[in-house]
């Protein structure tokens, strides 16, 4: 892809011949170079407008590639706090807005907006499907490319349109510093240009022939004999997602007569260093020599904004340009520059120097001044080489790619000439001693660096091939390598560049399952965090949401559409050969007409590795829990609501030893559990870690029966299949622990047969607690003491079965003691044998609950404040205990006296805090703990 920023195309118009180095080139001037016209050959129509580019923002972050530890939990919380971008809930669409015609130019150059095409329409809304923009990887997002576009003209007037056609698949070639200086805030001051084929060309034959008012369509189609090409230029993007125009930006365009073949013409102009010192506008254009001289400005003019608007800078570059050949300063042509114009024409200006002046340009460079000082805004570049080969490219391991590159100067191609070409790692996470493996997963010609000699026409051509990058990057699949041309000489060749992103091995397995290694649900999972917006067509992380038979038909459908189609999945085209075939494969295993339940589950078993993180994933999910409950527990009043009060009391000791036993089966297997990290810390709101309840969202709220019922309810929920067993595929938190459950026996059963076993930790690291009457934390050194652990869990949060709502104690299930403050009665056994809600009343008063604030943070309170100064010190006190559990499961068991002391104390500020009134004086708004990692204060 190419990687260079953009710029002007300069075009003569007419045929030329290569130059010759050498002698051995001789043959190379009875060659003729074919004269591929461009949308800047006549007859041409412009236009200009709005357009939406809905780009996907939190796949440019490669944290966010780390199923395990990062979850889009609320999309206002992840933009605060940088975690998905500017644009969370995006589609990827790219579709025109009020985009209209404004001007048209005829054979011959004469352009006017006195037509009565002018004003029409320029849509993108003529296809069902809008059009994808898409980032080759997280660690090149410059690198972008476009596929599906349909465009159509005057389509709100006729149905079909007068026109349409589909863009071709193409990238933005380049973007540049647009907007100069005075950048509003929330606006992305780089523009881009695109340039493609017009494929499946359309008209409306009935309407184009007997309308006067389509004659210059029928010029067109008549002219161009249906070879069509398109270029645009977006620039001034809103990335504000508090504004109204967020993701919107502004669009000129053209349309004129094209070809499937390479445009040898190009030649490349840059801004010059003394204009920008941010970005000089490096790019291509194309050139061919006639009496005319025709520039595409659209990419290199600077804007900036002034009442509340973007204009032409001016200021900056004159409001007058002049063209003139570099060395013999022959006139080329002046541009008077005006934000009219700049719409009217795309930006693109046709010129008729004197034939000195055409021929000086056979052998000197183009420079570009500002009139009234005579300063340089333009310098054309030496030499230019670039990829002709399709882009942008994704390469598996195994894969072989020709590719034809081509290099010219003045427009012309360079025969003979040695283009010295480099292969380099574009990522910055690949690790020092993984760098030489990963280097070697991407060779041209067998090598990562290589010279070749150019042809006769100027043209290279190289092999690529792809080998296993080993995954150097681990949460992300392979690696982006960017392919240089290196020069030879400073003022020979600029540096262009293009990626490439080769995918790593990935085995396909016979009979592919939902979980393991090489399942598919760490696939399905990393697309679910990473597109929230697919949530709202199919759950990809619930197994029963992916095997209704509609759902996985969608699934198969759009994975197996064509590459350039728009409704291709995943719609960033990142995922590899063989995980598709997987996903595929897998789908099959179902037969889509069935019940919504496949006859027979594949279910795969954790490896060891996995299981340690499902462990470590356990210690959140209970440590997520534990600060919603105490919220709660905390708004209660003093000397009110006791039976309430001591149920939730009851509960969240209980989800301390839950959080301390799966801390000890996680040590016994050789796990290391980590309670200190800024990963691991909740940020409410927030959801569940391990995609538990996906459509849940956990809040710090004052209590009320309201929040028992729909959160702290829905977090206990049972859920059983018809015939009585536990779905394993459920996502619930008991589901979720009968998955470690099995999975822990089918590995020690294994390892046993192999005479060893999985139970290898340190037994010094085993924690051990007995606080009478409340909570006993044993130690785990074998199977059975981790089976007992995940079944006293599992009993105390959702209870034995749906008719023994109590654990192995005869102590009632969290779900069932949240229901009975619901209900306001305990749950009892009637005396025909079932439970009901008949026992002692369970009184419940809202009145005596302190207002608490929903999910506060320390910085909602006044600066200054006593409340504020304690939120503060509770959110240090907070962290400290954190890391007292992360010393006492790492080495120092001891240390479990000293953490409860610290809980304790933690406790009474909590109390305090929640007592207090934000502004003194004020009772409707207390000061809730925020559980807040001080780093984010």
């Amino acid at each position: 892809m190419i990687y260079t920023i953009a710029a002007v195309v300069l075009l003569f118009l007419s045929s030329g011949l290569c130059q010759e180095p050498s002698s051995d080139c001789s043959r190379c001037a009875k060659l003729e170079i074919e004269d591929h016209r461009s949308y800047l050959d006549t007859p041409q129509i412009h236009f200009a407008g709005r357009v939406r580019a809905d780009v996907i923002t939190i796949n440019n972050r490669i944290k966010n590639f780390d199923i395990d530890n990062f979850h889009v939990v609320n999309e206002v919380i992840a933009r605060q706090f940088g975690h998905a971008g500017f644009n969370p809930k995006s589609t990827g669409a790219f579709d025109f807005y009020d985009t209209h015609v404004t001007s048209v130019c005829r054979n011959g150059g004469y352009c006017t907006t006195d037509d009565p095409i002018v004003g029409i329409s320029v849509d993108t809304a003529v296809s069902s499907v809008s059009a994808k923009i898409i980032d080759v990887d997280s660690e090149n997002i410059i690198a972008t490319f476009l596929v599906g576009l349909t465009i159509g003209l005057d389509s709100y007037t006729h149905h079909p349109p007068v026109f349409t056609a589909r863009v071709a698949t193409a990238t933005f070639l380049a973007t540049h510093s647009f907007v100069s200086v005075d950048d509003p805030p929330g606006y992305f001051d780089d523009s881009g240009r695109l340039e493609a084929i017009l494929e499946d060309v359309r008209w409306n034959e009935d309407i184009l022939n007997t309308s006067e008012k389509y004659a210059f369509l029928r010029h067109l189609r008549d002219s161009s004999k249906d070879v069509l090409s398109f270029g645009i230029t977006t620039y001034i993007y809103n990335v504000n997602p508090n504004h109204i125009n967020n993701t919107y930006g502004y669009v000129v365009g053209t349309i004129g007569p094209g070809s499937r073949g390479p445009s040898i013409g190009r030649r490349n102009l840059q801004l010059s260093t003394a204009t920008s010192d941010r970005n000089n506008g490096n790019g291509q254009f194309e050139i061919k020599v006639n009496d005319d001289v025709i520039v595409d400005f659209s990419n290199v003019l600077l804007y900036r904004y002034k009442h509340g608007r973007f204009v032409l800078n001016t200021r900056d570059m004159g409001d007058k340009l002049c063209l003139e050949t570099s060395t013999s300063s022959l006139p080329v042509g002046v541009v008077a520059l005006s934000d009219d114009w700049y719409k009217t024409t795309a930006g693109i200006q046709r010129f008729r120097p004197s034939k000195e002046a055409v021929e000086a340009l056979r052998s000197e460079y183009l420079n570009v001044l500002r009139c009234h000082d005579r300063s340089t805004f333009l310098v054309e570049t030496k030499q230019y080489a670039r990829s002709l080969s399709d882009l942008p490219v994704f390469m598996n391991p195994g894969d072989q790619r020709r590719m034809k590159l081509l290099a010219t100067r003045y427009g012309y191609p360079i025969c003979g000439h040695e283009l010295p070409i480099e292969v380099f790692i574009a990522s910055k996470h690949v690790p020092d001693e993984k760098q030489a493996a990963t280097l070697a997963a991407l060779t041209v010609n067998g090598r990562n660096k290589v010279t070749v000699s150019t042809n006769c026409r100027g043209e290279a051509y190289v092999i690529f091939a792809a080998g296993n990058p080993e995954n150097p990057r681990s949460i992300e699949d392979g690696c982006v390598y960017h392919v240089r041309f290196v020069p030879k000489e400073d003022d020979l060749i600029i540096d262009t560049r293009f990626s490439v992103r080769v995918f790593d091995a990935f085995p396909v397995e016979d009979e592919p399952t939902w979980y393991g290694q090489y399942g598919v649900y760490n696939i399905f999972k990393q697309y679910y965090q990473l597109f929230p917006v697919m949530r709202e067509v199919v759950n990809l992380v619930d197994y029963n949401s992916v095997v209704v038979p509609r759902n996985i038909q969608y699934i198969k459908m759009s994975m197996t559409r064509p590459y350039d189609d728009p409704g291709f999945m995943p719609v960033t085209r990142d995922l590899s050969k063989n995980k598709t075939m997987t996903v595929l494969k897998w789908l099959d295993q179902y037969d889509p007409h069935s019940s919504s339940r496949p006859a027979k589950e594949r279910r795969g078993v954790l490896s060891l590795e996995e299981l340690r993180k499902q462990l470590q994933l356990a210690t959140q999910v209970e440590h997520y829990t534990i600060p919603v409950y105490l919220y709660a527990y905390y708004s209660i009043k003093d000397g009110y609501n006791y039976e309430v009060k001591h149920i939730i009391r009851s509960i969240y000791i209980d989800e301390m030893l839950h959080m301390s036993l799966a801390a000890n089966i996680l040590n016994a297997i050789g796990g290391f559990p980590d309670f200190g990290s800024a990963h691991v810390i909740p940020v409410y709101p927030s959801r569940l870690p391990g995609d538990l309840h996906p459509e849940l969202t956990l809040h710090l709220s004052p209590l009320s029966k309201h929040l028992i019922k729909d959160i702290f309810m829905h977090i206990e929920e049972p859920r059983y299949l018809q015939e009585g067993k536990e779905d394993l595929h459920a996502h619930t938190i008991g589901g979720f622990y009968m998955r470690i459950k099995r999975s822990l026996k089918k590995l020690e059963e294994e390892q046993k047969a192999k005479g060893s076993t999985i139970f290898t930790g340190d037994p010094a690291r085993q924690v051990e607690y007995n606080l009478p009457g409340h909570l006993q934390i044993f130690k785990v050194s074998n199977l059975t003491d981790a089976l007992k652990a995940l079944e006293l869990i599992v009993e105390q949060g959702e209870g034995s079965s749906q008719v023994m709502p109590r654990d192995e104690y005869d102590k009632l299930s969290h779900y069932y003691k949240f229901k009975e403050i619901v209900e306001g009665r305990r749950l009892v056994k009637t005396q025909n044998g079932k439970m009901r809600f008949k026992g002692a009343v369970v009184d419940f008063d809202p009145e005596a609950v302190y207002p608490l604030p929903e999910n506060p943070h320390v910085k909602d309170y006044p600066a200054g404040s006593l409340a504020r100064r304690n939120a503060e010190a509770f959110s240090r006190l907070y962290l400290n205990l954190l890391y007292q559990l992360h010393r006492t499961f790492n080495g120092s068991p001891k240390k479990i006296v000293e953490t409860f002391s610290s809980m304790f104390y933690l406790n009474m500020r909590a109390k305090e805090l929640s007592a207090m009134e934000v502004i003194p004086g004020d009772p409707s708004v207390h000061a809730g703990p925020t559980f807040e990692n001080p780093a984010n204060l």
